[in-house]
């Protein structure tokens, strides 16, 4: 059997501090913005047909969705990854449950354990462009993870009045302090069932696609 390797101490503090400034910045900046949200009533509707789902958000427009859906017991795919392990410390004390798995690492088995929350009457959140990119391009894990357990994806994107969007890879969005923010949900996307893997295959794109025009029209809310 192989060893488990030993975390050093100071890597362990360093996680531990990060993701407490991590969950700081969530809950304190939150509580300032100025909401907006659009295309509510998909959520609505979904959740007076007792319909659980499988949020959809890129990487980069993570920060609004996180907070507007905190302590509700979603069920979240992280990586395995070093910025994973920060990225599931802070999720889970704003009261996110979390898998860990990625395309590179541990995936299958983050596969069938989000099917099996899903098909059990969970609700889930996948981030499709994570963990490195490329930005805006949907890995097809998502797509089939709503076909296999049977929920509908829910495609959602936030922008700001004012806010930093940073020279990373994913141009992270961060809002101002006291700036005005829109939320949007597009409407939910059901994958059939009978559909063969080269139909689903097929279908990613056009996913991709309707994510993109949810982003659009929450950035478009700001130039009007």
């Amino acid at each position: 059997m192989k060893k488990k390797q030993k975390i050093p101490f100071s890597k362990r503090l360093l996680v531990h501090l990060a993701s407490f400034f991590g969950w700081a910045v969530f809950m304190g900046l939150g509580v300032t913005l100025r909401f907006r949200v659009l295309g509510w009533e998909h959520v609505r509707h979904l959740r007076q047909s007792r319909q659980n789902f499988l949020i959809a958000v890129w990487h980069g427009r993570m920060f609004l969705p996180v907070y507007v859906h905190r302590s509700q017991g979603i069920v979240v795919i992280v990586s395995q990854h070093w910025d994973g392990e920060m990225i599931a410390r802070t999720i889970k004390m704003m009261g996110f449950k979390t898998i860990r798995g990625s395309s590179t690492r541990g995936g299958k088995e983050a596969f069938y354990k989000m099917t099996s929350v899903l098909r059990n009457g969970g609700t889930g959140a996948n981030i499709p462009d994570g963990p490195t990119g490329p930005a805006h391009k949907m890995k097809s894990g998502t797509v089939f993870l709503a076909q296999k357990s049977g929920v509908p994806i829910l495609p959602v994107s936030f922008s700001a009045g004012s806010g930093k969007k940073f020279r990373s890879w994913d141009r992270f969005l961060l809002p101002f302090p006291f700036s005005k923010v829109a939320v949007v949900y597009g409407e939910p996307i059901y994958i059939p069932s009978y559909w063969s893997n080269r139909e689903v295959l097929a279908f990613v794109p056009k996913v991709e696609e309707k994510l993109n025009q949810v982003e659009c029209r929450a950035d478009e809310f700001f130039k009007t």
